[in-house]
């Protein structure tokens, strides 16, 4: 029972910190939601932003097969579908489609938040990487702006949590969800199956195969006989 109690005690005290952790990250990142809207959101165009616009308005006049084979962008298209479908419900102005990026944006930062958490069991780590991260110059434009980056970071961060909690099924959306951000993050695939196919590898070496049972029990049988 000491040891049940002191199992509950720990896993609650966990969850506390955890909480405290997240709620002074949501406080952070309330005031920098608003900095950025405040500060940005009425900015002219930062670098490729005003084509990747211009995508997300042609995708928002109508999605077919024939588009998502043939448009004029390098990236893969998820990000210009989730913006359309945005667009259509909010409109197309460039502001309005800056207000999703800094959703996508927060949900990313408390994904990440959580994973840290969830590796370190530290949730001043967890908090202090996070607003790192936030704080970087790249980031703080993926943030407010119209880009394709931020959800690919996004289905990156999903997909570790997913290794570390050992969840095909998440795993697997999280790389679809990557490659269809970014082509380039087909290195998560592949890093993927390198990982699991070590992890394999070892358990290969601890546990043994049906061929060592059998031998093994035959020995055993033998020696059992012969005695």
């Amino acid at each position: 029972m000491n040891i049940l109690r002191r199992v509950i005690a720990f896993q609650w005290n966990q969850v506390e910190i955890y909480r405290n952790s997240a709620i002074l990250l949501l406080a952070f990142l309330a005031l920098y939601s608003f900095i950025e809207i405040t500060l940005n959101i009425n900015r002219p165009y930062w670098g490729d932003e005003s084509h990747f616009v211009e995508t997300v308005r042609v995708f928002g006049q109508g999605l077919d097969l024939n588009l998502l084979k043939h448009y004029d962008e390098m990236s893969t298209p998820l990000p210009f579908v989730m913006y359309a479908a945005w667009g259509k419900v909010v409109g197309f102005q460039t502001q309005s489609l800056r207000i999703l990026s800094v959703f996508v944006a927060l949900i990313t930062y408390f994904s990440f938040h959580h994973l840290l958490f969830a590796i370190l069991r530290d949730g001043r780590i967890a908090l202090l990487g996070t607003i790192f991260l936030a704080l970087n110059p790249y980031m703080l434009a993926f943030s407010i702006f119209v880009f394709t980056d931020m959800l690919a970071i996004f289905f990156l961060t999903v997909a570790c949590t997913a290794i570390r909690n050992q969840n095909p099924r998440w795993l697997a959306i999280a790389m679809a969800g990557a490659l269809w951000c970014r082509q380039y993050l087909f290195f998560l695939n592949f890093a993927a199956a390198v990982y699991y196919l070590f992890r394999l590898w070892k358990e290969k070496r601890v546990y043994p195969t049906w061929r060592e049972i059998m031998w093994q029990q035959d020995a055993d049988t033998a020696a059992t006989g012969t005695a």
